[in-house]
């Protein structure tokens, strides 16, 4: 489904200051937004999507089809069936990598594809910020591709079973959420690996704070933070940030925003906040709904949040200019 982001009517414009309290409100809208639709031609359940270029995104289906998306919901299939559920996709650096089953596909322009076989099927896969590796998630740990060519191959052996990867921003670490429970961190370079265990719940989420340099994750009754001076390696845990304030629920969902130290973190009673890395107060920005959050994003401003429940609410929320400062 595909939704406008642009807003007719903006919380800026619907802003009132009363003279007498100087009190500031948002009035209600005039109008309801427009409702979502769906992509055009696509044919089965979309189980991927990623960005694709800088105003496209890439679909990817449960027969293993993969789809190019304009923003006006046209749907153009980009490569060969994969053989399976495309349960990965990630786009940067004008790539786009698939994983479904045991295989990986990269997507390079014009170029053929580049098909990458592995003996494991794969549970997540990720393209290295300059685009130069790409990472591929399964049982027996990470193996790492060079996509310069060369065909250069590098396994990090770890159990767990990643069911996500990010990369930190200058591409030294890289977080893994484990369906064993927990979180792997690796560092590519000298394959130095450390378990982060002793969450209380599934951690669905790992993301990278650049304006902190700092990996946050889901997971625990607060938001969970870690800088990486020094990292979390050998139960060093001296770089832990005290974010939020803790509750009785778990973060189901956690999303960093592109230009300052704050995170966003959505909860499985479905309340959503706002808070600065290493800080306890917090902006709440949804109460306790009963829906499960269950995404969160960041516009590339920062100046949108987007929102998606287990109750199959969508939402997004737009932040004044002067909101953060």
């Amino acid at each position: 489904m595909l939704a406008p982001a642009a807003d007719p009517e903006p919380a800026a414009k619907r802003m009132r200051i009363d003279i007498e309290t100087a009190r500031t409100t948002i009035r209600p809208r005039a109008r309801p937004p427009a409702p979502p639709a769906p992509a055009d031609g696509i044919a089965g359940a979309v189980t991927a999507i990623a960005p694709f270029g800088a105003r496209e995104i890439a679909a990817g289906t449960a027969d293993g089809q993969l789809y190019r998306v304009t923003p006006r919901g046209q749907a153009v299939r980009l490569a060969p069936a994969l053989p399976g559920e495309v349960v990965a996709l990630d786009g940067r650096a004008g790539l786009l990598a698939a994983a479904a089953e045991a295989t990986a596909l990269v997507l390079a322009g014009e170029a053929e594809p580049l098909r990458l076989a592995h003996e494991h099927a794969l549970g997540a896969a990720a393209l290295s910020p300059c685009g130069g590796w790409l990472a591929c998630g399964h049982m027996a740990g990470i193996t790492l591709h060079r996509l310069d060519g060369s065909a250069e191959r590098r396994e990090i052996g770890f159990p767990g079973g990643p069911t996500a990867l990010a990369w930190s921003p200058d591409g030294t670490w890289l977080a893994a959420p484990l369906g064993a429970g927990g979180v792997q961190l690796t560092r590519p370079e000298d394959g130095r690996t450390a378990h982060i265990a002793r969450f209380p719940a599934p951690v669905r989420d790992t993301v990278w704070s650049g304006a902190a340099g700092a990996l946050v994750t889901s997971g625990a009754f607060r938001v969970s933070a870690w800088t990486m001076d020094p990292p979390p390696l050998d139960g060093d845990m001296s770089g832990a940030l005290a974010t939020g304030r803790p509750g009785l629920v778990p973060v189901a969902a956690v999303t960093a925003h592109p230009g300052r130290d704050l995170v966003a973190a959505g909860y499985d009673s479905g309340l959503t906040v706002i808070a600065q890395l290493g800080q306890r107060d917090e902006l709440m920005l949804r109460p306790d709904t009963g829906g499960a959050v269950t995404v969160l994003a960041w516009s590339p401003d920062g100046d949108r949040l987007a929102l998606g429940d287990s109750a199959g609410q969508a939402a997004i929320a737009e932040f004044p200019p002067q909101m953060f400062k």
